[in-house]
């Protein structure tokens, strides 16, 4: 049973471990493919930017590699509001937030979060850009909360918000 009073989603070193160790071997083999020789100037193209890819993909491993050692609190929920620590790690009070969304973003199910204003935060950096991109995505609200890198359930958080910020679908 979560309760109401103070609910915490940590980090999950297992999932995140699962998305590393994919993305490790996605860019790994990206990087190991053969250049053809038989004169297919697409498909040169295609595996130069493959590797590229599989380079970038490296670099953003190495820093993500540090949150598989820091289990930290990923999202907190109580009667004052909700501190989501990859957005910011302030306190957004329920006056604050407009709307709660649940959405589906390829196969992973998301929480929207819409605020009232956005500008009144100080958020982090990395945070900004991604609220860009969602933004650009399209209905993805001011920030995700990514449940499936956390140890709880979609249905944890539902019952968490619930009587705060029910979700809308």
């Amino acid at each position: 049973m979560v309760s109401i009073q103070s609910f915490e989603a940590r980090r999950s070193r297992r999932r995140l471990g699962l998305v590393l160790g994919a993305l490790f071997l996605v860019s790994l083999l990206a990087l190991l493919l053969p250049i053809p020789t038989d004169g297919l100037r697409l498909m040169e193209q295609l595996i130069f930017a493959l590797r590229i890819a599989g380079g970038l993909g490296l670099v953003v491993l190495m820093f993500k590699m540090p949150a598989l050692f820091k289990p930290q609190i990923e999202a907190k929920i109580s009667s004052e509001g909700l501190i989501y620590t990859p957005f910011s790690d302030h306190m957004i009070g329920w006056d604050q937030i407009s709307a709660v969304k649940e959405r589906t973003l390829s196969v992973q199910k998301v929480l929207s979060v819409y605020l009232v204003d956005p500008s009144a935060f100080k958020v982090k950096r990395a945070a900004q850009l991604r609220s860009k991109l969602n933004k650009s995505a399209g209905d993805f609200g001011d920030f995700t909360i990514q449940v499936a890198l956390t140890d709880r359930s979609l249905q944890d958080f539902r019952r968490a918000f619930e009587p705060f910020k029910p979700l809308t679908i």
